[in-house]
């Protein structure tokens, strides 16, 4: 058990403190940012706002039933359909 491997502790590096991005911002540079990203909250906001009433108004596309032309359901008729007819 001679070969088994040991830590070294020499060989760790030296651990490096996380500082947040901001930290290193002046007050002006802190101020300008907020601004920035509420602006992008209000943008994204807005955006998931209109999506979601552009989705409720046209839900029904997702409802209503599917019409099929009257080919398809003539050929159906005669020869058999492999789907239920709407």
């Amino acid at each position: 058990m001679c070969s088994s491997p040991k830590s070294n502790s020499a060989s760790r590096a030296n651990r490096v403190t996380v500082k947040a991005f901001c930290e290193d911002l002046n007050q002006e540079q802190r101020k300008r940012f907020v601004q920035v990203a509420n602006r992008a909250d209000d943008r994204r906001q807005t955006r998931l706002a209109t999506q979601a009433r552009w989705q409720q108004k046209n839900d029904y596309r997702n409802t209503a039933p599917h019409h099929r032309s009257f080919w398809t359901r003539l050929s159906d008729a005669l020869f058999g359909s492999s789907t239920p007819c709407s």
